[in-house]
């Protein structure tokens, strides 16, 4: 949940300092449902968005600087931070990856086990019987994988008790 994690700082830091100018380099900002409002919310107080496809440098001789390559306008970025907050990005886990090529899984260019449907099957794997919850099909935070795992305990019964999901 890195990305919300980083919106919610930067709301809570507006929040306290409204004058405050905040500059966000990112590599992709992943956001679904609700979360989609707290970027709205930052851009309209003015909070500012920086696309870089390689990390931002950051250095610290004589005073700490920021600097990317803005991927949108093509220039160079640089800012000159009284705070650096460093925020990383919410990764699939190596027993989770393992996990779903030995059981011939579906597996997304982030790592990710892709469901059958994000709407309508969002838990079910496509093989019958295997279901993915919580972070192992995306990242979510803790009140969704408890979610998950209560409908994916749910659907196991209904497919160990009839035969079927």
């Amino acid at each position: 949940m890195g990305c919300v994690e980083a919106l919610a700082n930067v709301l809570r830091l507006k929040d306290e300092s409204p004058e405050a100018e905040v500059t966000v380099f990112h590599r992709g900002i992943r956001l679904w449902g609700r979360d989609e409002e707290m970027l709205s919310d930052a851009i309209d107080l003015g909070v500012r968005f920086v696309r870089v496809a390689d990390p931002p440098v950051v250095s610290a001789g004589g005073g700490a600087t920021v600097a990317g390559r803005d991927q949108d306008s093509g220039s160079d970025v640089t800012v000159k931070p009284d705070l650096v907050v460093l925020s990383v990005g919410v990764v699939p886990s190596p027993v989770s990856r393992d996990a779903a090529r030995a059981l011939d899984l579906k597996i997304g260019a982030a790592g990710f086990i892709v469901p059958r449907g994000r709407v309508v099957a969002p838990l079910e794997t496509g093989n019958p019987g295997v279901y993915a919850a919580g972070p192992a099909s995306a990242p979510v935070d803790t009140a969704v994988s408890v979610a998950h795992a209560r409908a994916a305990a749910g659907k196991a019964c209904l497919y160990l008790g009839k035969g079927e999901a």
